[in-house]
């Protein structure tokens, strides 16, 4: 049964926004996740095709740099400002 900080989270934010604040958790002072993006997903309630998505658009603005189970980040400072910024199209905007 999922906890209600996972329901909370689902309901009231949305997935690129839990992603972003996930890596910036999870990564740690040496700027790394050490994950899968199929376990990223589970945690985040996601499947991990809409996880890759995401990562791949960051990865793309130079945010983030992916490899084998390994999430890389490049700007923190993206990361922490993001609130959900991308077109209807759903590539980014600046």
């Amino acid at each position: 049964m999922p906890n209600q900080a996972l329901i909370d989270e689902v309901t009231f934010r949305g997935l690129d926004e839990r992603l972003a604040r996930r890596l910036l958790a999870e990564a740690g002072a040496e700027g790394t996740v050490t994950k899968t993006h199929q376990l990223l997903a589970l945690d985040l309630g996601s499947i991990r095709e809409v996880v890759s998505r995401y990562l791949g658009e960051w990865e793309r603005a130079g945010w983030i740099r992916t490899t084998r189970s390994k999430i890389e980040i490049l700007s923190k400072a993206d990361l922490v400002s993001y609130r959900g910024r991308t077109s209807t199209s759903g590539a980014l905007t600046e």
